[in-house]
């Protein structure tokens, strides 16, 4: 039975380590899913605070307040200061409920009328989904990558 025991202890520590590597090689891989995001032609931008505030960010248990929004609303919140050409706001709400247990990125911007780009005209000036889309494989090698550094560690 003993050898059972250490086999059933060595598994539940799995899961704690491949979640650090996870984590790791998401929030690595974030900057590059922002970057093309903030590359986008799919609109052409105004004030330039959809751009400036555009943020990928992993939300995790062990990550429950990350620190990349905060910079991201800091743009929204300059590039729209005095800025008369809409009605726009910066928006300080960016990742809503993360179930426990989730290890989620969110890409987003922060402001208030980016759901209006993605959704209005059909989805003609979208940029988010299709980013997170186009990265999806990226961002699973990434978290696979973490997790393998993980284990050689352990």
């Amino acid at each position: 039975m003993g050898d059972f025991d250490q086999v059933f202890r060595r598994l539940d520590a799995l899961i704690p380590t491949a979640r650090r590597g996870a984590i790791a090689g998401l929030v690595g891989a974030a900057p590059s899913v922002q970057a093309s995001a903030q590359a986008t032609t799919a609109y052409r931008g105004m004030s330039g605070a959809t751009r400036d505030s555009t943020v990928a960010f992993v939300v995790a248990d062990e990550r429950p307040n990350p620190p990349e929004p905060d910079a991201a609303f800091a743009n929204a919140a300059r590039d729209l200061s005095g800025f008369v050409g809409h009605a726009g706001n910066p928006l300080s709400e960016p990742a809503g409920d993360v179930p426990a247990d989730a290890i989620r990125v969110v890409l987003t911007s922060m402001t208030d009328y980016v759901e209006a780009l993605e959704a209005d005209h059909a989805g003609q000036k979208a940029f988010l989904g299709p980013t997170m889309q186009a990265q999806a494989p990226r961002l699973t090698r990434a978290a696979a990558r973490g997790i393998a550094a993980e284990l050689d560690r352990g």
